[in-house]
């Protein structure tokens, strides 16, 4: 069964190393049955998921689960090395997905780590707008107006050709700050013809490249971050501020970081979101605990959870749970 909608949603696997590879099939295939049961009139559009082309990153079980629900699964080529740089799945995915799009005329990049809670039509795109994004969560390794940018922020924008005349002031999710745009790359729409995702993928390949680039890849403090600094001065480049489309609050909210919000932005309910990305999602009551849902959305909640539980590991699920505890992650 494949779907003709205006519009093609794409679920990254994340291919991180050896470890939550079911896991993150089990995350897609909650993004796509949520997509189905609460995307409005956008629950039928075409569903892409791809995964790294690496056989033990496949999972036949889920696989077949995520087919009878009309998705398509589209592998990508990347080598084993490149696995070691956690993104690098999520920027070869990126490209791959946008070259699969074909005609569509909007494609929407979201991390498999997603949930769809309501129709996506506040995502759409006018017709001036190139593209559609996410501020970061948290300021990290944002670059700060009023303040020049730092030695990376620096060379990133000279290798993406951002000029002065494109920075513009925002702020992250969660803090009262003004930034340079940075953009979280977990939810991005975008205009397939427009190759920004290719672009992305050219960039920072890139930069890895370049000598001066490594000892920022090297630095815990910017190694996770590398790839959305580089989407965030792409998308200005390519773009300029008047065909950039800031998305409100409700989309790709993290309920991993809802105590951050501020009290304007901080959501009452899951059900007042479109899209909620989670740091860990396989308990019923953690979900109530941190964001609490109504009817129908919590039955469905409980409902997919309890039917996921026999495909789970409970020692791997454990683990993941404590290093997110450790790290000052609310789950």
């Amino acid at each position: 069964m494949r779907q003709t909608g205006r519009r093609t949603v794409v679920a990254t696997m994340g291919g991180r190393a050896e470890y939550r590879v079911r896991e993150h099939w089990i995350q897609a295939l909650m993004l796509v049955e949520s997509l189905r049961r609460f995307g409005g009139c956008h629950a039928r559009d075409r569903v892409i998921v791809m995964t790294p082309g690496v056989a033990a990153r496949r999972d036949g079980d889920i696989e077949a689960r995520l087919e009878a629900l009309g998705a398509e699964i589209v592998p990508f080529a990347i080598e084993e090395k490149s696995l070691a740089w956690d993104p690098a799945a999520k920027v070869a995915a990126a490209a791959g997905a946008e070259a699969a799009a074909g005609s569509a005329r909007e494609l929407v990049w979201m991390d498999c780590d997603t949930l769809v809670l309501r129709d996506l039509d506040a995502i759409a795109l006018g017709g001036g707008e190139d593209v559609g994004c996410c501020p970061a969560y948290r300021v990290n390794v944002g670059s700060r107006m009023g303040e020049p940018p730092d030695e990376f922020w620096s060379l990133v924008y000279s290798a993406c050709g951002v000029e002065e005349a494109d920075v513009f002031p925002m702020r992250p999710c969660t803090a009262d700050v003004q930034i340079r745009p940075y953009f979280n790359s977990g939810f991005v729409v975008v205009r397939p013809a427009a190759g920004l995702l290719q672009a992305w993928s050219d960039r920072c390949d890139a930069i890895l490249a370049d000598p001066r680039a490594r000892r920022f890849v090297a630095d815990d403090r910017y190694e996770p971050f590398v790839h959305q600094v580089v989407l965030s001065a792409l998308v200005i480049a390519r773009s300029g501020r008047g065909r950039v489309r800031e998305l409100p609050a409700s989309v790709n909210y993290g309920r991993h970081e809802h105590d951050a919000y501020p009290p304007e932005t901080r959501a009452r309910r899951l059900n007042d979101l479109v899209t909620c990305r989670y740091e860990y999602p396989f308990e019923v009551n953690s979900w109530h605990d941190i964001l609490p849902a109504e009817p129908p959305l919590s039955t469905w909640l409980a409902e997919r959870l309890a039917a996921l539980q026999p495909l789970l590991d409970p020692e791997r699920l454990q683990a993941w749970r404590e290093a997110l505890i450790r790290n000052g992650v609310r789950t």
